[in-house]
């Protein structure tokens, strides 16, 4: 299905390296706790971002917020870099012609959830017609995580390959 709508569900953990079990997100090892550390990542990419090698733009809008860390809204993901033209199919006239900095944008539905007192978090990202944004965010919160956090490991599992038995604080590379 060309226009099928997604939603990919991942569970973040945070472990020190090479150990199994959990820390607890209030914990002396972040010089911000995930609680502060997300909402200071949201408001530092309101702006559109741009990835000029990928030719794809995207910035936050968050809808709601509530102080602790959690944050529900759209990412407005979208193409750059090639000029072309937009037609009727029907009278193939031109309706508009797309210029090399213009960015088809494409608003994606996120949510990212601390549940209070736990030693994970969650987040929910939309994809549409296969399109989806996921790489972009995880590989910017990549690069924000170092300046956090010191000889940990922040991982990142799709719902979708985990199992019940599975022991989800087995020690993963966070992966987009």
């Amino acid at each position: 299905m060309p226009s099928a709508i997604g939603f990919r569900g991942y569970l973040i953990t945070v472990h020190e390296k090479g150990d199994r079990s959990l820390l607890p997100f209030p914990s002396k090892v972040f010089s911000k706790p995930p609680a502060k550390f997300l909402p200071a990542f949201f408001k530092s990419h309101l702006n559109p971002t741009r990835n000029a090698e990928a030719e794809r733009s995207w910035y936050f809008e968050e809808k709601d917020r509530d102080g602790f860390g959690n944050s529900a809204g759209y990412i407005h993901y979208g193409t750059f870099g090639y000029a072309s033209k937009i037609k009727n199919h029907k009278t193939k006239a031109t309706n508009y012609e797309r210029q090399v900095d213009d960015v088809e944008e494409i608003p994606l539905f996120y949510e990212f959830w601390l549940p209070e007192k736990a030693n994970h978090a969650f987040v929910m990202f939309q994809s549409f017609a296969g399109k989806s944004c996921i790489n972009l965010v995880i590989s910017q919160l990549q690069e924000a995580l170092p300046r956090q956090i010191q000889d940990t490991q922040w991982l990142l599992r799709n719902f979708s390959r985990l199992t019940q038995r599975e022991d989800y604080t087995a020690p993963r590379p966070l992966k987009s």
